[in-house]
């Protein structure tokens, strides 16, 4: 029973640590993972909708709250998501794979 106890422990301690290899730091690069996703004026779904960007759109984290970041775009534009729908990237030095431009969408709600 202990050796049970003792793989069940050893196994919860590795989901939680590969968990928190993905955790989003502010500062660094990320990219959009959902087809679409929702830029809000503040952290929350209580707050209004002010532009999109598509999956592969790439931001910059600037603040966390919880489960919410607040992100800058490639063009500037500004506002907060949910974590769950960006991955942090490493950023390579090859500019050529860099999108010549965001595809936010804007102006929908």
């Amino acid at each position: 029973m202990r050796l049970k106890n003792l793989v069940a422990a050893c196994i919860a301690g590795f989901i939680f640590a590969i968990g928190s290899w993905s955790t989003i730091i502010a500062g660094e690069a990320a990219v959009v993972t959902s087809r679409y996703l929702n830029i809000r004026s503040g952290p929350g779904t209580e707050h209004r909708s002010i532009f999109i960007l598509r999956q592969g759109d790439r931001v910059e984290i600037v603040e966390q709250q919880g489960e919410w970041a607040k992100i800058v775009g490639e063009l500037g534009g500004e506002g907060w998501v949910e974590t769950a729908y960006i991955s942090s990237v490493q950023s390579s030095g090859d500019s050529s794979s860099e999108s010549e431009h965001s595809n936010i969408i804007q102006g929908l709600w």
